[in-house]
């Protein structure tokens, strides 16, 4: 969402644009993902969120980590989980993390006036069809010189057609050097594969 505000807004001072795992609020189509009820998190903020959530923030978080990870034994480790679920802890913390979903309104607001000017310079959008491919973060939808992508990701699909949910697929199987090279779109190769969340 940041780089695509500061794109839109300063179009002269960016070259290429990749949107990755993601929808742009107030850009058409962003509404079947924000109101899909298997994705309650947008709007799970505010005191009875924060009461139920409080001294239980490594459970919150579990669901994220195992249930949108591509594989959750290898998901997020150990170390890590210790460190967010602490982190996430402190004062004020969870209330900042859930301001950024809170945030969605008004970004749609302004996203929608900023759509109306297309962009010119070469975007990758890169996601699953199930999410990306029918949500706001295409490259039609925003703009674009779409033949960078690739034209089997014409659409920012890594498969165009497969009728998948994101935990299923890597998200860091992708390399984008291609892309920044003026080469299109590739998949990394797969000694390159790690584990990876979707979201």
């Amino acid at each position: 969402m940041v780089a695509y505000a500061y794109v839109a807004q300063f179009p002269a001072e960016v070259e290429k644009l990749v949107v990755m795992d993601a929808f742009l609020p107030g850009v058409a189509g962003w509404e079947a993902v924000y109101n899909n009820p298997a994705i309650w998190h947008f709007r799970f903020n505010g005191p009875t969120p924060k009461a139920l959530v409080q001294g239980r923030e490594r459970i919150y978080f579990e669901h994220f980590w195992n249930n949108f990870a591509v594989d959750k034994t290898c998901s997020i480790p150990e170390a890590g989980r210790k460190a967010y679920a602490a982190a996430y802890a402190r004062p004020g913390r969870i209330r900042a993390g859930w301001a950024y979903f809170v945030s969605f309104q008004q970004a749609a607001k302004d996203f929608a006036q900023l759509s109306h000017t297309k962009l010119t310079m070469p975007v990758l959008s890169i996601g699953d069809e199930e999410v990306t491919g029918k949500c706001a973060c295409t490259t039609n939808e925003i703009g674009g010189n779409e033949h960078n992508c690739g034209s089997a990701q014409r659409h920012g699909t890594l498969d165009p057609g497969r009728k998948s949910k994101g935990r299923d697929r890597r998200t860091d199987e992708v390399s984008l050097r291609p892309f920044w090279n003026g080469h299109g779109f590739s998949r990394a190769p797969p000694h390159h594969k790690k584990c990876g969340l979707y979201s």
